[in-house]
Parts: C-alpha cells; structure tokens; sequence
C-alpha cells in the first residue's frame, strides 16, 4: 500500500469506527443534578438494580414477576419505598409509601390505557386526560375538560434516555405529609423523545418552560437546561442536569 493510500484508508477508519451513533445501545451511567449531587446507575442482568449518590442516598431494586420494588435509604436508613405494579406488560399503578416525623404515609397513582399508550391517570381521586401522539404525551389535562389546569408539552427528535426508566425524577414526591404530583416527570417516563416546552395553564395563569439541551454525538443528551416565563418574571438557563454519562450496553453486561 503506497502513502497516499494509507492516509485515504486511515480517514476512512476513522469515520469508520467512531462512536456507534445508535442511542439504544447506550445507557445512563452517571448524572450531575443542578443540587450538584452526584448518582451512579449500576446494572445486572441487563437491568437497573441500583442508583448511588454522593448525598448517601440509594435506591436499590428488586424485580418481580409483575411489579418493582424500589427501597430508598440515606446513610443506610430507609426513608421511602415504591412499588411499580404492572399489569399486560404496562404500568397500572405507583405507590409510595414514606417516612415523616417519625409516621409512615403512603400514596398512590393508577393508570388506564388505550391499547398500550396511557390515556388517563387517577391520584387523589382527580383524574387526569393524556394525549399521546408519536409516542410522546403531547398534553394533560386536570379533568374532563381540563377545568383544574391544562399542561401541552412539545419535544425534540433526539431519543430520551429516561424513557421507562423510574429514579429519582419520581411521580409522586413526598413533601411532609403529602406528596407532589410531578407531571414533567410522568411525561418523560413515558415518552419517546426529549421535553422541548412545557405549557401550564392553571386558573388562567399560563407559566412557559423551555428546555436546551448539549448533544454528545448529536444523538444523547448530555446537559439539559430550562428558561421559565411566568407572567412578568422570567428565569433564564435554570440548570435541570449539569451532567449525564453514558456507557455501551454491550460493555455493560446487557
């Protein structure tokens, strides 16, 4: 092989054997969080099985034949628990139990399909109407006729690495004795792609989010930040994750 062949072949190589440009074939190693705490995600079996962070907290799961338990410790000590019921292969039901001022308390959310999309969802006995379109829930609506608030979402092409992964991005988030409903969270969960702009339109007060993300190889976000517009106030470049790593699937025992 002359010199000038040798260079064409090695730019080619190159081009060649960079990073498989497929997201599938990657999965969540690690994550900053704007608190910047750190959590690594372990695996077994080609399963979650665990997620460690730098503030001593862990969650650790364990599968069943129809549901998930999911044990929260810190330092060691349980604080919460969550059990993710399935049911044809869908999730029916959340439910979180926790611990405040020395009292456990427990909640719950339960969900109906149609076909394998979700198309409501009950918690506190208010239900809630999805829109799915592309894979993507597109809108929630408080209601039947969306009376207690109305939530549209839009979203980018880029595959969402969080789809159908439950961790610390939790549904329902215990807040002393009660919990918080965290619909950003349940869209990501069941969403094919990434969270571009959320719209929130309760009692006549409409709140804007917009979300920017830093692309590693255009194909997996890496940094995911947020610009908020609520009536006359305005938040600019609000960091939700500082950093996210990723590791091969097939270096990772899947």
């Amino acid at each position: 092989m002359n010199k000038l062949s040798y260079i064409l072949f090695s730019i080619l190589c190159v081009s060649a054997c960079g990073p498989d440009l497929s997201p599938d074939k990657y999965l969540v190693k690690s994550i900053v969080l704007n608190t910047y705490e750190e959590y690594d995600f372990q695996y077994a079996g080609g399963k979650l099985i665990g997620i460690e962070g730098t503030d001593s907290i862990r969650l650790s799961y364990t599968y069943y034949k129809d549901s998930v338990s999911i044990k929260h410790t810190k330092t060691g000590r349980l604080f919460q628990t969550t059990r993710l019921t399935y049911s044809g292969g869908v999730l029916a039901k959340v439910k979180v139990k926790w611990l405040f001022d020395k009292i456990w308390y427990k909640d719950s959310i339960s969900f109906t399909y149609s076909g394998s999309n979700p198309n409501s969802f009950t918690y506190k006995k208010n239900n809630y109407q999805l829109a799915i379109q592309g894979e993507n829930v597109t809108s929630i609506k408080k209601g039947v006729l969306g009376i207690g608030g109305t939530y549209a979402i839009t979203y980018d092409p880029i595959t969402n690495p969080f789809k159908s992964v439950y961790w610390l991005d939790q549904f329902l988030m215990p807040s002393g004795f009660t919990t918080a409903l965290q619909l950003k969270s349940i869209s990501r969960y069941f969403s094919k792609n990434n969270i571009s702009t959320v719209s929130a339109t309760i009692l006549g007060i409409t709140e804007l989010e917009k979300y920017s993300y830093i692309y590693l190889h255009g194909i997996l976000p890496k940094s995911i930040s947020v610009n908020v517009e609520s009536g006359k106030t305005k938040y600019e470049n609000v960091v939700f994750i500082f950093d996210i790593q990723y590791a091969n699937k097939s270096a990772s025992g899947f």
